[in-house]
C-alpha cells in the first residue's frame, strides 16, 4: 500500500506540472501577471507550497491585477521585495511588484503577494502601525511592512524547500515497507 502511495506520490509531482503546459504557469489567476524569467520559479511554488497556492486562489478576483516583476537596483536596498498597490476609483487594486533578481526570490514573491491580500481584505496597514502593536510598522517615510507578510513568506518558504525532503521520505518509507504484505 505504501509504495501505491508513494508512486502516486511521484506521478502527482512529475506529470502533474508537464500537463500544465510549456510555462508551467497556466494555473496562475488571470490577475497576477508574471516576468518571463520568473515563470519557472513561481510554477515549482505552486507545486511545492499549499500556502503559495492558496495564496493565488485569494487573487484570484477580477478587481485585482498584480504585476511582478525583478529590479536589479534593489540590490542597494536594505529589502529584497517592494509593492506599490493603488485602489482606483472602482475598487480596484492594481499592484506593482518588485523584487531582487539576485538569490532565491521565494520568501520576497510569498511576502509581497500577502501585502496585496491584506489590500484586499481591506486591511489599512498604515493604520494599523499607528496602533503601536507589532503587527505592522512603518519602515521608511511612503513605506511599511506587516508582521504577516514576513510570516507568510517564511511558511511558503519552509514548504518549498522541504517538498524534496518529504516526497524522499515517503521514497524511504515505500522502500522499508519491502516484503510486507497483507490478505
Amino acid at each position: 500500500m505504501i509504495k501505491i502511495v508513494f508512486h502516486l506520490l511521484v506521478l502527482i509531482f512529475t506529470v502533474a506540472p508537464a500537463c500544465a503546459g510549456a510555462s508551467g504557469v497556466e494555473t496562475l489567476p488571470k490577475s497576477i501577471d508574471v516576468q518571463h524569467d520568473l515563470r519557472d520559479h513561481i510554477a515549482m511554488m505552486q507545486q511545492r507550497s499549499a500556502t503559495f497556492r492558496q495564496q493565488c486562489e485569494r487573487l484570484d478576483v477580477d478587481r485585482v491585477h498584480v504585476q511582478l516583476r525583478t529590479d536589479g537596483f534593489l540590490l542597494d536596498r536594505p529589502y529584497r521585495g517592494r509593492s506599490v498597490i493603488q485602489r482606483t476609483s472602482t475598487a480596484r487594486i492594481i499592484a506593482w511588484v518588485t523584487i531582487t533578481p539576485f538569490g532565491d526570490p521565494t520568501e520576497w514573491i510569498a511576502h509581497e503577494l500577502e501585502h496585496v491580500i491584506e489590500q484586499l481584505e481591506g486591511v489599512s496597514v498604515p493604520h494599523l502601525a499607528l496602533t503601536g502593536t507589532q503587527l505592522a510598522w512603518k519602515t521608511t517615510e511612503n513605506m511599511f511592512e506587516t508582521q504577516r507578510a514576513q510570516r507568510m513568506g517564511r511558511i511558503v518558504l519552509r514548504e518549498v524547500k522541504d517538498a524534496p525532503r518529504v516526497l524522499a521520505r515517503a521514497h524511504r518509507s515505500s522502500e522499508g515497507s519491502g516484503g510486507l504484505t497483507s490478505n
